[in-house]
């Protein structure tokens, strides 16, 4: 039987999820094509995590989108893409490891699951990395919203779907459709692939030895309120303290740091590294922090730097909703705040820094830490290949047998 694996993004680290399924699959004598944008190639990601593998795939496909399409017509063209793809191909599986936006699109396109759009005797398994209607708290319009994206999504032709969200997971086992698409929870791909000390881990990005040190990793956007954090930061009153942001910046950021925390940034208290990290460099930048930064605005769904910041016993600042407040509260792996209340922000940053070399890993961090792993991220994205093709299945550590914690308030 052969794969396809379709990946609709490929900023950020969805190419790199979808090499090591890849990789899985060409490991369990798997045929493998993927498909990417066709602005992929030209990226750094791409060269960074598809290159590598490009020899050991069967093809690489690629797909073009209408210039300045709305985002409803951007997911439309690559869906159109992926099914065209596999028909042309033979795929028998067909595998999209971010289907956010796409799947509701999906059942357009089947006319609410009246026609049938996939070739013959192929199955679609998705993954929803934020699937946002399956939160509370949704109210007028918006929750009218969710309710038709929750509508479309349950009516598309979807044999298996992934859910990286796990509040999301929990409320979406009531759903009585999701018993037809083979829900399943998935760990994101977060085990560290190098590992450094913290004195290693400094050395390695050039960073001063001494001083506590708060790191923000991965890419730099508004999303994840960097003016926010620079400004808390830079009122806290830790002099030995530095803020380090790891990762390339976008929307005019680095700009913007530049100007309005130039102060700060001559003085080495701030420091920004403007560019892709290497996995290497990434792990290093993670281990090189006392506390990691990773409050965002309007995010409910996982974050993955949280996750390695835990894979690697480092404590977390995160936002104190969706899946990163139920992550932090339920096993206990840092603090929350609000990324809007700039009080609240400069509270919770010098809480964390005080706090930070007492931080100690929950008992129930070594369960996170095999659920998490690389081989158990990968067994969990090729199980239903394999249960199509007749293979035995393979052990994995499953979220059902997460530990019962109690949640209690963070700082």
């Amino acid at each position: 039987m052969k794969l396809l694996i379709h990946e609709p993004r490929h900023k950020g680290h969805y190419l790199h999820s979808a090499r090591l399924i890849a990789e899985a699959a060409i490991a369990r004598d798997i045929v493998t094509e993927i498909s990417v944008h066709s602005g992929a190639p030209a990226t750094p990601e791409f060269k960074l995590h598809i290159e590598p593998i490009a020899a050991k795939l069967s093809a690489i496909h690629t797909f073009d989108v209408p210039p300045d399409a709305t985002p409803a017509a951007t997911f439309a063209a690559s869906a159109r893409a992926c099914l065209k793809t596999a028909a042309q191909c033979g795929a028998g599986h067909i595998l999209m490891p971010s289907a956010d936006g796409v799947a509701p699109i999906l059942a357009a396109q089947a006319w609410g699951g009246l026609r049938r759009i996939l070739p013959k005797e192929a199955e679609l398994e998705v993954g929803l990395i934020r699937p946002t209607f399956a939160h509370a708290g949704h109210r007028g319009a918006r929750q009218i919203k969710m309710a038709a994206v929750q509508w479309a999504v349950s009516r598309a032709p979807i044999g298996a779907m992934r859910i990286a969200d796990f509040p999301a997971y929990e409320r979406m086992k009531g759903m009585a459709w999701t018993r037809r698409q083979r829900l399943l929870a998935v760990p994101e791909p977060c085990e560290p692939t190098h590992l450094f000390t913290r004195d290693e881990a400094r050395a390695f990005l050039g960073l001063p030895a001494s001083g506590r040190l708060v790191v923000a990793p991965g890419e730099i956007s508004s999303r994840k309120c960097p003016l926010e954090l620079a400004t808390a930061f830079a009122g806290v009153g830790a002099p030995d303290a530095r803020l380090l942001f790891a990762g390339p910046c976008v929307d005019g950021l680095h700009e913007q740091l530049r100007e309005r925390f130039r102060r700060e940034i001559e003085a080495g208290r701030i420091i920004v590294m403007n560019r892709l990290l290497t996995d290497e460099e990434l792990d290093a930048a993670i281990a090189a922090a006392d506390v990691v930064a990773a409050v965002y605005s309007g995010h409910p769904g996982p974050s993955g730097i949280v996750d390695r910041a835990m894979m690697m016993d480092r404590p977390v600042l995160a936002h104190n909703y969706g899946w990163s407040q139920y992550m932090v509260r339920r096993f206990k792996l840092g603090w929350t705040t609000d990324p809007d209340s700039a009080g609240m922000y400069a509270d919770a940053v010098q809480t964390a820094l005080l706090s930070a070399a007492d931080f100690r890993p929950s008992a129930t961090v070594g369960w996170l830490k095999s659920f998490f792993s690389m081989e158990n991220f990968k067994r969990h994205w090729t199980m239903r290949i394999r249960e199509r093709m007749g293979l035995p299945p393979e052990e994995m550590v499953l979220w059902e047998d997460a530990p019962d914690t109690a949640q209690q308030p963070q700082a």
